[in-house]
């Protein structure tokens, strides 16, 4: 049933306080974020294979923590990326982890042609998961190359541009289950 209101039913230029207390599922607890537009290198690979990338792998460019206030939450982690290389003919690669846990929650890719005509990439990736936890979670972001190259953070064609605000961000929301 869809109910309409009408400005008639009610004036919508007055000023309305709100009482009480929200609760329920869906309810926002908290969102942290991180935005780095620091420049950074690396060049350890992650495969581009059928494998679920590894903490071993890549490098680590960016992480964010959060304390969950209840274990059956659900977190909601949205990641942007920015990476270049002067490398032609490469995939970057962003894995996403928590902790020490070994395999990736979640992956995304992308790469330039041969000859090398797209040298900045942006990505942007979500993941969704039970909190199952009320101790701080550190969520990690690694990257790299599918291949031998450098991988630039927060880099166009392998250099910073534009101050530090060409920058890549993490923002994790926590959610009442």
């Amino acid at each position: 049933m869809t109910t309409k209101v009408s400005s008639a039913m009610q004036d919508l230029t007055d000023d309305y306080a709100f009482s009480g207390t929200v609760s329920g599922a869906g309810k926002i607890v908290q969102v942290v974020h991180v935005t780095d537009g620091a420049l950074a290198t690396g060049t350890a690979t992650i495969p581009l294979d059928d494998t679920i990338p590894q903490i071993t792998e890549g490098t680590e460019f960016m992480t964010l923590a959060i304390t969950p206030t209840d274990a059956s939450n659900i977190l909601f982690i949205d990641v942007v990326t920015m990476f270049g290389s002067a490398t032609a003919n490469v995939m970057y690669v962003n894995a996403l982890f928590v902790g020490s846990t070994a395999g990736a929650l979640a992956t995304a890719q992308a790469g330039m042609d041969s000859a090398g005509n797209r040298p900045q990439v942006t990505t942007a990736f979500k993941h969704r998961m039970v909190a199952g936890a009320t101790t701080a979670l550190t969520f990690r972001l690694r990257a790299g190359c599918h291949g031998a190259g450098t991988i630039a953070f927060n880099a166009y064609n392998g250099a910073a541009h534009f101050g530090g605000t060409y920058a890549s961000s993490m923002t994790i929301t926590e959610v009442s289950a």
